[in-house]
């Protein structure tokens, strides 16, 4: 649902064009799209020039970091999240080569949505994946404390 509320949100912005300022190292919020949806901005080869995309080398790499990073945190994610034994069971190992396309679907995804949304996503890959690891880590903990012997972990139960 947040996904969904902020591409529409971002959308009616972006045709407002209210998102215009630069952010980080992009050139605004609004691009690369600008109002159109798809990969126009790219790949309406007419609208280059000399070589040069309509958008400049400049704000077009930009904007194409985007999906490069994106498609990086989540392999990261992945490979992460992954259990130790996943490529032992034949069906776990089938569902995580199926899975090593999702990162390149997502990246052509952010190709054709307002920058704004792909900095979205790859802030929650980030802030997912280490919120899980953390909860995965303290889970472990937690776990391996109450595998071990009584003894062991109250030195008074041990003079009894």
């Amino acid at each position: 649902p947040i996904l969904i509320s902020l591409y529409k949100g971002l959308n009616y912005l972006s045709e407002e064009d209210a998102l215009e300022e630069p952010f980080l190292w992009l050139p605004n919020l609004e691009g690369p799209t600008f109002g159109n949806r798809g990969m126009d901005w790219l790949l309406k080869f007419e609208d280059w020039h000399g070589g040069v995309p309509p958008l400049g080398w400049d704000d077009t790499l930009r904007f194409l970091s985007l999906p490069a990073i994106l498609i990086l945190t989540q392999k990261v994610s992945i490979e992460l999240q992954k259990p130790p034994d996943a490529m032992e069971n034949p069906q776990q190992a089938q569902t995580y080569k199926i899975l090593g396309y999702l990162p390149f679907i997502l990246g052509l995804t952010a190709l054709s949505v307002p920058s704004g949304l792909s900095l979205y996503w790859i802030a929650n890959n980030v802030l997912t994946t280490g919120t899980t690891m953390a909860i995965k880590k303290k889970v472990t903990a937690e776990m391996e404390e109450m595998a071990a012997p009584a003894a062991t972990r109250h030195p008074r139960l041990r003079a009894l």
